[in-house]
């Protein structure tokens, strides 16, 4: 079964914008190491200007998304 891209979105609770720039910083890549997923899944809690965009779209996101970044990488590393 596929997906939109609109559709992912909405199950993530994230932008179709947000998917595109995953997808763009290769975040989504098979070829990023579980590392490199679990760093930028805290430079979105330790930098301010991701901490506070995601932020602003719903408080506490900065920290979910990292821990669903750091879970996706426990999962396949």
């Amino acid at each position: 079964m596929s997906y939109s891209v609109g559709q992912v979105a909405v199950f993530a609770g994230i932008t179709v914008r947000t998917l595109h720039h995953y997808d763009e910083i290769a975040l989504l890549s098979p070829s990023c190491t579980p590392e490199i997923h679990r760093g930028l899944g805290d430079l979105y809690v330790s930098d301010k200007r991701f901490r506070d965009f995601y932020d602003s779209m719903r408080p506490g996101l900065a920290e979910h998304v990292r821990a669903a970044i750091h879970a996706n990488a426990d999962r396949v590393g």
